[in-house]
């Protein structure tokens, strides 16, 4: 079994037996994914037992047929099935039919792992060439497809839900054990780069566990347990949504997994045009000492210069040793004290300032 990155997520071989739960994550990732692309009566008209019946024949034995599923103890998370290709045209040596993660566990590296088990598989049979068409319209897809090195090899229309015809497009992998090990060489960089609409789930998921980790013994424990992702993603697609002129928020990001995240612009309760504000900064425990943060705390001191902001402020709780220390090593001053009310309890604060960011930038 293989592990996927970051989370306790194996990936074995499916059976037939399978097919139920392939089923059900199957009409999740189209219900999530494809609700900007098809009317929601062809959604809708979706049959869990017909899908199931269909599972259950593509995961029986068969020439050339290959299928995983993802697992989190025993609930199935992600499948992926594929065999020979279904037209020529597609010059490879097995297609990808299907791959479907859950939506809360996208972004975690389960689809990466499906893919990495499969590429894998295909190679010791002597199978490196890989085909897999995704909708063109699907921009979350298409954006994992290249992430993971596929090349756009054709785009053609073809037959999907519900009989209608949608423009496809079809990536290619010319040697699939090569891309795996690309795959994990990759893992271990960390990109910064501008948070998009569809990372408001990952950054949720960094918050929630960032807070569970730096704030245990600081806040009720019952206050970390109840943090709702659905609220806290629908929070950050807003502000994404919303980050124009003189806002900010950049993610970080290994492989497909968003890893940490800050968001920033004019100071809070300041009418001063010079002043800025990092709002938020949180990375998953497992990527803090890699440089990781203080790559976001750059990208976004940066930011604000080229925003014509000239000081910089963060704020952190002051039981935050850790944190306190992290903004002390990059040249933050303490200057200011203030609370935070969290859950109808007020929690100290301490702002750090970077008084002049040109002498800082200069300085660095």
């Amino acid at each position: 079994m293989t592990e996927g990155a970051g989370i306790d997520v194996k990936v074995r071989v499916a059976t037939a037996d399978d097919a139920p739960a392939a089923a059900r994550i199957q009409l999740e990732g189209w219900r999530s994914a494809y609700r900007e692309i098809f009317p929601p009566a062809v959604l809708a008209a979706a049959d869990e037992t017909v899908q199931t019946e269909k599972w259950r024949a593509r995961l029986a034995d068969g020439e050339g047929r290959f299928a995983h599923v993802a697992m989190v103890g025993a609930e199935a998370i992600g499948v992926l099935a594929g065999g020979p290709p279904r037209d020529p045209a597609t010059a490879g040596d097995a297609e990808v039919y299907s791959l479907y993660v859950l939506s809360w566990w996208r972004g975690r590296g389960v689809g990466e792992a499906l893919m990495a088990a499969a590429f894998t598989r295909l190679a010791a049979a002597g199978r490196r060439q890989v085909r897999l068409w995704t909708l063109s319209d699907n921009g979350q897809g298409r954006r994992f497809f290249s992430l993971l090195g596929g090349r756009k090899v054709a785009t053609a229309e073809r037959p999907s839900l519900g009989g209608l015809a949608r423009s496809s497009t079809l990536y290619g992998w010319d040697d699939g054990a090569a891309a795996v090990a690309a795959w994990a060489l990759r893992r271990s960089a960390v990109e910064i780069r501008h948070a998009e609409f569809d990372d408001s789930a990952g950054i949720a998921r960094v918050q929630i566990e960032t807070w569970r980790t730096a704030y245990r013994g600081i806040m009720p424990q019952r206050l970390l347990d109840d943090m709702n992702d659905v609220r806290i993603s629908a929070f950050w697609a807003q502000v994404i949504a919303e980050a124009q002129g003189r806002s900010f928020c950049f993610v970080a990001q290994a492989g497909e997994r968003v890893v940490g995240f800050s968001s920033g612009g004019p100071r809070q309760h300041s009418n001063d045009p010079a002043r800025g504000e990092v709002y938020a900064l949180y990375v998953l425990p497992e990527f803090q000492g890699r440089g990781v943060g203080r790559r976001l705390v750059v990208t976004s001191l940066e930011r604000m210069l080229e925003l014509g902001i000239s000081e910089g402020r963060i704020w952190t709780l002051s039981d935050n040793a850790p944190a306190r220390g992290f903004y002390e090593r990059m040249g933050g001053i303490a200057t200011d004290l203030g609370h935070n009310d969290i859950g109808g309890i007020k929690y100290p604060e301490v702002a750090y300032d970077w008084s002049d960011l040109r002498r800082w930038k200069e300085a660095r």
